[in-house]
């Protein structure tokens, strides 16, 4: 809704000329000033059914929301209206090749217009794109697709985010992972997509496509449904370690959001692992309802697949889990035996309902909310988890969800409750909230490398590393190595606060993690050396 601006009125003024208005639909985003001030912004056209025209704003640095506007078509003109902050913006511009070029005017502001095209593509097409590029000197730059998008990985830097494609193999991106203007990043692939000529804040480098082993899209049956995937194997013949790649929760892909999997995928198998990957049920290529129910069943399943193949090593095979990939681990190693290790990155330890409480307090703190409304919504939280468990306290729960309702930290990231009873939410909560993580990690035997970021704001990396080393105490387990990785929030991007409110504009991974993974696996034996394209930054 339009009042979530804070009752903001929003006015822009965007004219077209001479240009079918067909030939502008589509989403375009670009940054004008106000003052000292970068507004960016994205502006989407379309046309409903009867023809008429239909625009819509969204600020990439404030969220996802798209807010209306009204559009109208004259003369071959195209306008949309407006107002933000009580200050009138007005664009007009041309569309001049791929871009729409022109001036703006906001407020006492003015300046030159420049709109980029932000377009998708099918999986299919983008594939041909993805792989590693490397030259002469071992920079390397990994190339990933997620949902429709490419997205880059730098490994001499770190730094990542997503490339928008233009014409004829050409690539665009922002300063950061979810900014996209102005530009800051160029990739032009060769006609045979072997040769990529990329470009970071000005600095430009040759590319050229390496190819060690293989990667093959498979299928494997689970829950009455296909699970598509990606098997990545070594060049040569094995006996080769393996590993099996869980992402976090929600709808991910078989290489995660934003191809954070694929990256880590990328990882295992330069150090000469065969690797899993599988989108999940109801997303890509996979069958059966979507959703996280049911996701144990469907990695014991990917794990059984995995272990079949040939050239697996079979005493050395393993998973690597994200957040709910790295929660569910221990429980898939009770569904399918031979799981040798373990790595959980930022996967909680305790109940997924005591860590959603903590979430709420987490991150409310970090975002400079009052102890009074970090109060009211934990015993909100617990309120509702207490329904979810239970059955009971619904009209309690109904009070506070009145109660609550208009404060600021109600919708989500904060907390994002349910408004009735149907809701499929106090299922999912019941099941998950149920059983403590720590439950199956105490009947998980082999070796685990554990990591938790310092600045993650899900849980309370504490809270679960002193449960975990009760658990694998009382277990008799002492085959674990545990880790904080510095500078990094739950996802291992290099962060300043690990707010959710820094997504958008993260820019780089966390080398450290990749280290901290690079070294357990070597002191485990499950490999030999770590091999010089298997490491970051630079090389000697």
């Amino acid at each position: 809704m339009f009042s979530a601006f804070a009752g903001a009125l929003f006015t822009c003024l965007f004219a077209i000329a001479s240009t079918p208005p067909a030939g502008v639909d589509g989403s375009w985003a670009g940054v004008v000033q106000r003052g000292t001030d970068s507004l960016y912004l994205v502006v989407t056209l379309s046309h409903d059914a009867k023809g008429n025209q239909l625009a819509s704003i969204a600020f990439p640095k404030e969220g996802e929301s798209k807010y209306p506007a009204s559009a109208s078509t004259a003369d071959g003109t195209t306008t949309i209206t407006a107002v933000k902050d009580g200050t009138t913006l007005s664009m007009a511009g041309a569309l001049s090749g791929e871009r729409i070029q022109g001036g703006y005017r906001f407020g006492a502001s003015q300046g030159t217009l420049d709109l980029w095209p932000l377009r998708k593509m099918g999986r299919r097409d983008l594939l041909p794109f993805t792989g590693d590029f490397s030259d002469e000197h071992g920079h390397d730059v990994v190339v990933g697709e997620s949902l429709g998008a490419l997205y880059f990985f730098d490994r001499l830097t770190g730094r990542t985010g997503r490339l928008y494609p233009l014409a004829n193999g050409a690539f665009f991106g922002g300063p950061s992972l979810l900014i996209y203007v102005p530009v800051a990043v160029t990739a032009q692939f060769s006609s045979s997509a072997n040769d990529l000529t990329f470009a970071v804040d000005g600095a430009t480098t040759m590319l050229h496509r390496v190819t060690a082993g293989s990667r093959t899209d498979v299928t494997f049956d689970a829950l009455g449904a296909q699970i598509a995937g990606t098997l990545r194997r070594p060049a040569g013949v094995g006996p080769f370690p393996a590993v099996l790649i869980l992402a976090g929760s929600n709808g991910q892909p078989r290489s995660g959001f934003y191809a954070l999997e694929d990256f880590v995928s990328d990882q295992f198998a330069r150090l000469g692992f065969v690797v899993l990957t599988f989108d999940k049920r109801g997303v890509g290529d996979s069958g059966g309802p979507a959703g996280d129910n049911g996701v144990e069943q469907v990695a014991a399943a990917a794990f059984r697949f995995l272990k079949q193949q040939p050239g697996v090593d079979a005493a050395r095979v393993g998973i690597w889990g994200l957040s709910q990939g790295g929660i569910i681990a221990p429980k898939v190693a009770t569904l399918e035996n031979g799981v040798r290790f373990i790595v959980n990155e930022s996967g909680s330890i305790v109940d997924a309902n005591t860590e959603e409480v903590e979430r709420t307090a987490n991150m409310m703190r970090v975002d400079g909310f009052d102890e009074r409304d970090i109060a009211d919504a934990v015993a909100f939280q617990r309120l509702k988890f207490h329904y979810a468990r239970t059955g009971l306290g619904w009209s309690e729960y109904a009070a506070g969800y009145k109660k609550y309702a208009e404060r600021s930290w109600f919708p989500d990231p904060y907390v994002g409750p349910p408004a009735s009873k149907s809701s499929s939410a106090w299922k999912f909560w019941r099941e998950s909230g149920s059983i403590e993580p720590a439950e199956f990690w105490r009947r998980f035997p082999g070796s685990v490398l554990l990591l938790f970021a310092q600045l993650d704001t899900i849980g309370d990396p504490n809270e679960n590393i002193a449960l975990f080393v009760k658990t694998m105490a009382a277990a008799g387990n002492k085959n674990y190595t545990i880790g904080i990785v510095p500078g990094a929030d739950h996802s291992m991007y290099v962060a300043r606060t690990g707010s959710w409110r820094e997504d958008r504009l993260l820019t780089k991974l966390s080398f450290p993690a990749f280290n901290l993974l690079n070294a357990w696996l070597q002191s485990q034996q499950l490999i030999e050396t770590i091999p010089e394209s298997a490491r970051l930054g630079a090389r000697n």
